[in-house]
């Protein structure tokens, strides 16, 4: 796998030098010596197993690269995948081609020349989509040696189900929700990962995934995250950073409550845009005067103080109800129940 030897042979003696003691009763058995070395449960197994799983990523990857393998598209412009790992499980995606599938297996069998690690064939299976013929089936399932099914069974589901109120039970509809929105989170501060990737290609292309484009027949995980994206949005707004071009006329910003609602003045007076439209001349703080006549004295205290940072990040979404704008359950958890029997605006720290 191209690892140095002298840090392999620091690993193997890791795994082959291995003694285990069981306190039972505040009493040591004798030593242990496993005739097998690590087992599954050691502090070091994870890691081993991460490191092998990385290079088995990174031969799929190059295959793809090199076009031996071509991997699958979720939409036309989205990224191309041919692999998915789950914990110890794995989703691997190849085209019904025969040249492909050899290219695979080929992989496969390196894989397991290099790790010494071989795939459970019994635990395996191949699934084709429906346009592919019965005989082009069995063929290629018989190359992969894995045993033929017509569906996957469901791995993991973003369900939103109805909840139960009373009796000291959380809504079981807002606490899902507000799991949910970790994904939403994910999607706003997380943007160079293959999920926002494949979505953003798929579902909002412009990068705005509160408004998203309408698709027919949206995945079941989308339609979760979107659903929970919609009634999540008024907790979320922009931080001022030092690009500040977002719209104050339809854009949350600074602090909850603040949009173009908070206009005091009427649309046709207020010609300003975005938010670097506020600032002064000199672009180093707010035009106070003209905050004031556009939000009203109330507002202009809060909104002047919100510092401008030139040397600092671009705009970013941050989530009100946390002191540091980051998103958590519990705060979305209490937020949508205040928010359900009619409190707000607020922060719920």
């Amino acid at each position: 796998m191209g690892f140095s030897n002298v840090w392999v042979n620091k690993i193997m003696d890791c795994v082959c030098t291995l003694q285990y003691r069981v306190k039972c009763n505040m009493t040591l058995s004798d030593i242990i010596i496993p005739e097998r070395g690590l087992r599954q449960g050691d502090l070091l197994s994870p890691y081993l197993f991460l490191l092998c799983m990385d290079a088995l990523s990174r031969m799929l990857t190059n295959a793809q690269e090199t076009n031996h393998i071509k991997g699958i598209r979720a939409s036309k412009d989205g990224p191309r995948i041919n692999h998915l790992f789950f914990a110890d499980d794995a989703l691997l995606f190849v085209r019904n081609k025969r040249s492909e599938v050899k290219v695979f297996t080929q992989i496969l069998e390196s894989f397991k020349r290099m790790s010494v690690q071989s795939i459970n064939l019994d635990k395996s299976m191949v699934y084709f989509s429906p346009n592919t013929p019965i005989t082009q089936r069995t063929t290629l399932s018989g190359l992969l040696k894995m045993k033929m099914v017509t569906n996957l069974d469901g791995y993991l589901g973003l369900p939103i189900p109805i909840g139960m109120r009373g009796l000291g039970f959380r809504d079981l509809r807002h606490f899902n929700v507000a799991l949910l929105g970790k994904q939403v989170w994910r999607l706003s501060s997380c943007k160079d990962t293959l999920c926002f990737r494949v979505l953003r290609a798929k579902y909002f292309s412009d990068g705005d995934f509160f408004h998203p484009k309408h698709i027919d027949k949206p995945s079941f995980t989308w339609q979760s995250i979107a659903k929970a994206a919609s009634l999540l949005y008024e907790g979320f707004g922009w931080n001022v950073g030092r690009v500040s071009k977002f719209d104050i006329w339809h854009d949350k910003w600074g602090f909850e409550g603040l949009s173009g609602d908070s206009f005091g003045l009427s649309k046709r007076e207020v010609q300003e845009e975005k938010v670097h439209d506020l600032l002064n001349n000199e672009k180093d703080g707010w035009n106070e005067r003209r905050v004031i006549e556009i939000y009203g004295e109330d507002l202009e205290d809060q909104i002047c103080k919100i510092p401008i940072l030139h040397n600092g990040p671009e705009d970013y979404r941050i989530w009100f109800h946390n002191p540091l704008g980051y998103y958590s359950t519990k705060s979305a958890y209490s937020w949508l129940t205040l928010k359900h029997v009619g409190f707000g605006p607020h922060r719920v720290f």
